[in-house]
């Protein structure tokens, strides 16, 4: 593990996503190298990466052929078909419950909240809604310390839906989580993706936008009370399976302040500057104040507990698989 693979350079390119970079730069540069080097991810991740894929999926197959209106039957039968596609080439754990019944549960009652929607979506040049836009971007040249050509670096990425709220442009993306709250909605309100997207939609078309607004789906298994259709009580406090429900599907909208967008290229430019920095000199730092925590605990924790020397034979091991994941590559909806 002392020795650090390749750059993944494409045609001479560093690309660079939110989810396997940014992301993971501002909390552990040791977390970046096993993601984005090594290129490996714990087994574990692809369940939840897969069942957000699923249902991203329905979602663009609603805005892109039924736009902001009620949807009927046919809609159902046809995410039915694209669920039936998507997980068995994504197959769940037989234990686990992020299953196709659990995925077409959540779109029936994410469709029963928004039956119809309170904005308009963008149409390009032919007509066609906008929806799922992918994009990659050169966000700057870095120049090698030891010479050599400089390297583009391409920010990539995928915007959900960009809308409009009153002749405003507004960004959407698609959250799924297994916990909702304010510390979630915090955490979005700061989030480095969100401006990301923000930034490049701005960049791409040369039109302003207002904010983002982020659409937050809790993919939690239900609690046993929901799952047998009875009220929830504990003193004073009660919760029906309605109400639980409800509050499975949460939206924020968070407006851009004047020059955030900028700060937010010099904040990501500061990041990969200090990849490079720990890159060329053969070593990526433990920042294990804030990292070996995160999400619970580090997914790596394990890994970098372990000697030096071993460290590489867990990672090989069949505990991760190879992080094959791009914004620019992923399942998608039917264009039809």
């Amino acid at each position: 593990m002392s020795q650090l693979p390749p750059l993944p350079l494409i045609d001479g390119a560093l690309f660079v996503d939110n989810s396997a970079w940014i992301e993971s730069l501002s909390l552990c540069h040791r977390l970046a190298a096993y993601r984005v080097l090594h290129q490996r991810i714990p087994a574990a991740t692809k369940v939840a990466l897969h069942f957000g894929s699923a249902l991203h999926l329905a979602l663009g197959h609603r805005f892109f052929k039924y736009g902001v209106e009620p949807v009927g039957p046919e809609f159902y039968n046809e995410v039915a078909d694209l669920f039936a596609k998507h997980f068995v080439e994504n197959p769940t754990p037989v234990d686990d419950w992020r299953n196709v019944n659990w995925a077409m549960q959540l779109v029936k009652r994410y469709m029963q909240k928004y039956e119809s929607e309170e904005f308009n979506l963008l149409v390009d040049a032919s007509g066609k809604r906008t929806v799922e836009m992918s994009f990659a971007l050169e966000l700057y040249r870095h120049r090698p310390l030891l010479g050599g050509a400089p390297i583009p670096i391409i920010y990539s990425g995928r915007i959900d839906l960009p809308l409009l709220v009153d002749d405003a442009v507004w960004v959407m993306d698609h959250k799924t989580t297994s916990m909702l709250g304010p510390t979630f909605f915090d955490g979005m309100r700061m989030s480095s993706q969100q401006r990301g997207y923000c930034f490049a939609f701005e960049q791409l078309t040369k039109r302003n936008v207002a904010g983002f607004v982020v659409n937050a789906i809790r993919t939690k298994e239900p609690p046993l009370y929901v799952q047998q259709g009875k009220t929830w009580r504990s003193g004073t406090k009660s919760q029906t399976p309605e109400q639980w429900w409800n509050e499975s599907f949460q939206r924020e909208r968070f407006i851009l302040k004047p020059g955030e967008l900028d700060e937010w290229k010099q904040n990501t430019i500061a990041l990969v500057e200090e990849f490079f920095w720990n890159y060329y000199r053969g070593y990526m730092p433990m920042k294990t104040a804030l990292a070996c925590t995160a999400w619970g605990r580090c997914p790596y924790y394990d890994v970098c507990t372990l000697a030096p020397e071993d460290r590489g034979l867990l990672l090989a091991s069949g505990l991760f698989t190879d992080n094959k994941w791009s914004p620019l590559v992923q399942p998608s909806q039917s264009k039809q």
